[in-house]
């Protein structure tokens, strides 16, 4: 008997089909959970090496463990409708077709040399019937022999007949190696990423003001979006996202929002100081001492992350609205004038917060120079 020819690598698959990518209507779900997927990979330092977007399966994660790849194939549905999961749904055939099912779709791409796996991430949540496969899979009631897992197990088989049933590409190999991850709605996932994201950034790059973790999901999701909807020939390069490829992405994106438009005459913090007559000397003092602040946020001196994005949006929200009535004539102040009544603003706001978890007032006057420093905020009637 000759031996088995030992499968492709992942790297030499064709995919099985490819209408994902030439007709990518609603598909926002997907392209959020890719998202996270990326965000994941920049958390574990390239462990997760990276995520393509609809190259063999909706997503397909390649992990890094002792420089062995393993592979995750990821479906995601989003469609059910408030809708619980059954084994129905999962098992339901087109035509009465075989291989049409979710489950046997999913399972069609275990065809890499590669250790693989499955995820099947939802909005909604599964009827008792699969609880099981959201357990993590290395827990032990997931684990062959239990009662809940055989009878799943029998149940499936019963609906798939033709399907394979044992094997490395069987419905007990699926059942083992597949995780079935909830997500909530598309709301519910972009809440989570960028909860993962601000931590990140905090960690790593000292960003927690809103605005800035805002713009870099976006330039997370256009990357998803955009590489999704390539259409390019094998070895379909632009549909992979790569670790050190989008880090570096994000590093020009931060090295732009904390240094915003570089210019002469200093920053724009500088620039705004100046503009509105303030001497030399106290345009030297604010810099030195927003060094100070910056260097207390990467020391986290005062607050926890979700502390630091409450107050950066109620400095933002207080200016805001001095801005408009500033703009509507409310004040008839001259720009110099403006910057003081933002000062004792800020220290009005600094009152009211409760004693034992506000930070000294030089926090809030710091927030208040970065806004100046990213144009966000302006002492200048037109904002300018």
């Amino acid at each position: 008997m000759l031996p088995t020819p030992k499968p492709p690598s992942i790297h030499d698959l064709e995919p099985l089909e490819s209408g994902g990518t030439t007709a990518r209507v609603g598909f926002a779900y997907q392209d959020h959970v890719a998202a996270d997927f990326c965000v994941e990979m920049m958390q574990t330092h390239g462990t997760l090496a990276a995520v393509w977007c609809e190259v063999l399966d909706d997503i397909t994660l390649v992990w890094t463990d002792a420089g062995q790849e393993h592979i995750e194939f990821v479906q995601v549905k989003s469609d059910q409708g408030d809708t619980l999961w059954t084994v129905p749904a999962l098992c339901g055939r087109e035509k009465d077709a075989v291989g049409t099912s979710i489950l046997e779709k999913s399972l069609k791409h275990a065809r890499c040399h590669e250790p693989h796996r499955f995820r099947l991430v939802t909005s909604d949540r599964t009827k008792k019937e699969l609880h099981h496969l959201t357990l993590p899979r290395d827990a032990p009631d997931r684990q062959p022999g239990q009662a809940a897992i055989d009878e799943l197990a029998a149940a499936i088989i019963a609906r798939l007949p033709g399907a394979d049933s044992d094997g490395p590409s069987g419905i007990r190999f699926w059942l083992r190696s597949m995780f079935w991850d909830v997500r909530g709605t598309q709301q519910d996932v972009q809440n989570a990423t960028t909860r993962r994201l601000g931590h990140y950034l905090y960690e790593v790059f000292t960003i927690s003001a809103p605005d800035h973790i805002e713009a870099i999901y976006d330039l997370v999701l256009h990357t998803v979006w955009k590489a999704a909807n390539e259409r390019v020939p094998k070895p379909f390069t632009e549909k992979k996202i790569l670790f050190n490829q989008l880090l570096s992405e994000v590093r020009s994106k931060v090295n732009d929002l904390l240094r915003p438009h570089a210019a002469a005459g200093g920053s724009p913090l500088r620039q705004a100081l100046a503009r509105i007559g303030l001497p030399e000397m106290d345009i030297q003092n604010i810099l030195f001492r927003q060094n100070a602040f910056r260097a207390d946020q990467r020391r986290s001196a005062y607050l926890t992350l979700k502390d630091r994005e409450q107050i950066a949006r109620m400095v933002e929200d207080t200016l805001h609205s001095l801005r408009l009535r500033y703009a509507a004539g409310r004040f008839k102040d001259t720009p110099l004038q403006f910057h003081l009544r933002c000062l004792q603003e800020l220290e009005a706001l600094h009152g009211g917060m409760a004693p034992d978890t506000r930070p000294p007032v030089s926090y809030l006057v710091g927030s208040m120079y970065e806004l100046v420093n990213r144009k966000v905020h302006s002492y200048q009637r037109d904002g300018s």
